[in-house]
């Protein structure tokens, strides 16, 4: 059986980034939203979830640092890879992360993180703990993604790096008795996908549990001057919002489900 969640990433980084990413799941064609506890509109965030009957959510944690959102999502945690943070300061700063969303009346299905900085195994082991502490049974393993077409050597490098660090952190997640899904793809699209990417992935996909992930939103001069990573954001919620999609859902014999249904 072919699972997949579709999964929207960065939820709470600002309102119209919301609103797009809610427009998608009332479309039926997002099935699951991880959202971001240190968003700058992560109340608006609440808000509209809540208001469009969604208790079930994920947790995308930021370990990157700086004095603007900006800065604390696109700067990579290094010091907390490199160990050059203490590990409570490490365990505190995701913990209250995960507090934050779970105090504000979410069932917390899954986590996973700004540029999967939790596959490297100092950091797994922080979200192994923490899962079993709120009773998380998933977490995101990213590393098991196909390259289908080449872009640049940076992409490519970093998507085979990606893989070497998740078959340790996998082997974690196991021996944790942590649950994840089987297959991921997005990552080496993230600021690219688009329809045809979407029906590329979705006429490949495998038995088993698939996660993409993916960046929809509506494209305002507050995204384009504090969060250009969000550039693409549009053109993927206006993937989602086609038809065809969700035709090719079903043409391959796909089951859309959320980490709740699993």
């Amino acid at each position: 059986m072919k699972k997949l969640i579709i999964n929207a990433d960065d939820f709470g980084i600002s309102e119209s980034i919301n609103k797009g990413i809610i427009d998608a799941y009332k479309k039926g064609t997002v099935s699951d939203i991880s959202l971001m506890a240190e968003g700058d509109a992560y109340d608006h965030a609440v808000e509209v979830a809540k208001e469009n009957g969604i208790r079930n959510i994920g947790v995308h944690i930021v370990l990157s640092s700086g004095e603007s959102i900006s800065d604390r999502y696109y700067k990579f945690p290094w010091k907390s890879v490199l160990g050059m943070v203490k590990s409570s300061d490490l365990r505190n700063r995701i913990k209250n992360q995960i507090l934050t969303i779970s105090n504000s009346g979410f069932n917390l299905t899954h986590l996973d993180s700004h540029q999967h900085a939790h596959m490297w195994p100092s950091i797994m082991k922080v979200f192994v703990q923490l899962a079993k502490e709120f009773n998380i049974k998933f977490v995101r393993n990213p590393g098991t993604e196909k390259i289908y077409d080449i872009f640049d050597l940076k992409d490519s490098l970093r998507t085979l790096c990606l893989r070497g660090a998740s078959a340790f952190s996998k082997n974690i997640l196991v021996g944790a008795g942590i649950k994840c899904n089987d297959y991921f793809c997005g990552h080496f699209y993230a600021g690219k996908l688009d329809k045809t990417r979407l029906l590329m992935m979705l006429s490949d996909m495998r038995d088993g549990v698939t996660e993409l992930s993916c960046h929809p939103g509506y494209l305002t001069d507050e995204v384009s001057r504090k969060y250009w990573w969000h550039s693409n954001c549009e053109n993927e919620l206006k993937a989602l919002l086609d038809p065809e999609i969700q035709q090719a859902v079903k043409a391959n014999n796909i089951e859309l489900v959320s980490y709740a249904d699993l």
